[in-house]
């Protein structure tokens, strides 16, 4: 708006030459935006936090679709809270107009329209969660439902295990060897080449992991999968 009423509106601009500063208004604006401040930073290092625990446990995929949730969640987030911003200017009218009734009838429109919105954008991404992954990850990089489904059948410590060590490396396992086989097609495609290696590590990793907690279980996958030693 700022640059609009500069190009737009504003014949001339002009700087005056002298310049004092006022430090107590400066520490004054600085106070009242310490709060904002403060949830900035904080949601700042807290998405750092998750990103350094799921690339440890989970791999770059875990930071790509964590990724890909956070976009998807702002864009719900911001239209809500364009909402609460639009009815701020009437719930302040009101207020100072003392018409109370108003009030709640904008309370109850407002609660109504918010819940109606989360329900539908729920509802939406869960049902077509599917197709939004497709929209972000190419088809080759990712494991079909089914497939994966099986593999969770098959190396799930219990029905619907998918954060189990063995679910986990057998899902790497599976992603592995289809990227094998498409780079002994696409021999330059470097970009699949070092998200191949990328896999392979973080497969060491949960192996390690698995190998140092559960002796008999690592042995048993192992050889399950006809990975060497």
């Amino acid at each position: 708006m700022l640059l609009f009423y500069i190009v737009f509106k504003a014949k001339k601009i002009k700087f005056k030459k002298s310049f004092n500063f006022n430090f107590d208004r400066i520490i004054k604006i600085f106070k009242t935006g310490f709060s904002e401040f403060l949830t900035e930073i904080s949601s700042g290092i807290l998405i750092l936090i998750y990103n350094l625990v799921i690339l440890k446990r989970i791999g770059v995929i875990g930071v790509s679709i964590f990724g890909t949730i956070s976009y998807i969640s702002s864009f719900i987030t911001m239209t809500m809270i364009g909402f609460s911003q639009g009815i701020q200017p009437i719930i302040s009218y009101n207020l100072g107009k003392k018409h109370y009734k108003n009030l709640k009838d904008i309370l109850k429109i407002s609660i109504t329209f918010l819940g109606i919105l989360g329900i539908i954008c729920f509802i939406l991404i869960t049902s077509s969660s599917e197709y939004i992954g497709r929209i972000f990850f190419k088809e080759k990089e990712m494991i079909t439902k089914e497939l994966k489904a099986q593999i969770i059948a098959d190396f799930g410590r219990k029905p619907g295990d998918t954060g189990s060590p063995e679910v986990q490396i057998a899902i790497l396992t599976e992603r592995i060897n289809e990227l094998n086989q498409h780079l002994s097609t696409n021999k330059k495609d470097h970009h699949s080449r070092r998200g191949l290696l990328k896999m392979v590590g973080q497969r060491r990793g949960l192996l390690q992991y698995l190998k140092k907690n559960d002796l008999e279980g690592y042995r048993a996958l192992i050889e399950k999968l006809g990975l060497r030693k």
